[in-house]
């Protein structure tokens, strides 16, 4: 009996290519199917769906905010942020072509616990 060769993963994917290529081709020869038998939901699960609910929506406004408030204002808080604001960021500062690297701000707004969970 011959011992398995361990594989590094480059080795495995230039033997294993070809697989890649099947898989691609098999979802567009898929796809044709498909468009061509509607009938049968079973056979395509991952087929997008009709809605459960019709849409009531005529329009759609998208804001494109820049300089809108930021992830780190909005979703939890940053102690050691709001212990460093003001000063240089702990680690080199990227060259941009357009803008300055400032120094490290807080959140200018105060974080409270609220509901079951934030009041211990």
């Amino acid at each position: 009996m011959m011992s398995p060769i361990p594989l590094s993963r480059r080795q495995l994917l230039a033997r294993t290519g070809c697989g890649f290529g099947l898989l691609a081709l098999a979802d567009l020869l898929a796809g044709e199917v498909r468009a061509a038998d509607i009938g049968d939901r079973s056979a395509h699960p991952y087929e997008v769906r009709p809605p459960h609910f019709p849409a009531r929506a005529k329009r759609i406004i998208f804001l494109y905010m820049p300089g809108g408030p930021s992830h780190v204002d909005l979703l939890d808080p940053k102690p050691r942020l709001t212990r460093d604001n003001g000063q240089p960021l702990p680690f080199a500062k990227p060259r941009l072509e357009r803008t300055k690297t400032g120094n490290l701000l807080a959140s200018p707004w105060k974080f409270a616990r609220h509901g079951e969970r934030g009041s211990r």
